[in-house]
C-alpha cells in the first residue's frame, strides 16, 4: 500500500450560546486538516497522485468551500452560530 498525505489549515469563529464562561463570546480557532490518499499500486510514473494537484484541491476547498459553508451556517440563524460540530461534516462532503 502506498500513501500520500498533505496538511492544510483554516480558521473559523464561533460562540457557545447558553454557555456560562468565556466561550459564550465570539472567538476563533485554527483547524489543521490532514488528507491521505492511498493506492494499491503506483501510476505509470511512480506516483500515488500528483502532489501539486492534491495540494491545489485541498487549498481550494479550504479557501472557498469552508468559508462558504461557514458563512451559510451563520446566515441561517442571522447571527454567529457554533460551527465546531459541523467542521467534519463540511470536510467530508
Amino acid at each position: 500500500m502506498f500513501e500520500l498525505s498533505i496538511t492544510g489549515h483554516f480558521a473559523s469563529a464561533h460562540l457557545l450560546r447558553g454557555y456560562d464562561g468565556p466561550c459564550k463570546n465570539l472567538h476563533g480557532h485554527t483547524w489543521k486538516v490532514e488528507v491521505t490518499i492511498a493506492a494499491e499500486k503506483l501510476d505509470k510514473i511512480g506516483l500515488v497522485v500528483d502532489f501539486k494537484d492534491m495540494k491545489k484541491r485541498l487549498n481550494h476547498f479550504l479557501d472557498i468551500d469552508c468559508a462558504k459553508n461557514c458563512k451559510r451556517q451563520m446566515s441561517k440563524a442571522g447571527r454567529f452560530e457554533s460551527i465546531v460540530g459541523n467542521v467534519g461534516f463540511f470536510l467530508i462532503q
